[in-house]
């Protein structure tokens, strides 16, 4: 995925918690874009527990996701909610839609 700025120096990125995930975000409005893994070396991934690893693989290699609220000419009423797949199991989607 490539992000584009408007404007240099408007994109952010920010990780909390176990560090191995990042959300980058417009510093203008503040608005989240994308979520996605942290780079790491093969002895920083050796070093994390197997639930962060497989957090990190799952978001650098298999998921990078997109607000896609900030694409202009999509409107997310036209788009099928949601379900969430995560180790076999269906579970329904964190975010309720207004």
């Amino acid at each position: 995925m490539v992000l584009h700025e408007a404007e240099e120096g408007l994109l952010g990125k920010y990780s909390f918690g176990s560090g191995v995930l990042a959300k980058t975000f417009c510093k203008r409005c503040g608005v989240n874009l994308t979520n996605s893994g942290i780079d790491m070396s093969e002895d920083e991934l050796a070093a994390l527990s197997d639930d962060h690893r497989y957090r990190w693989n799952r978001m650098t290699r298999q998921v990078n996701g997109l607000n896609l609220r900030v694409i202009n000419g999509i409107d997310i009423k036209d788009i099928k909610e949601p379900t969430r797949q995560d180790v076999g199991r269906n579970w329904p989607p964190l975010y309720v839609y207004p």
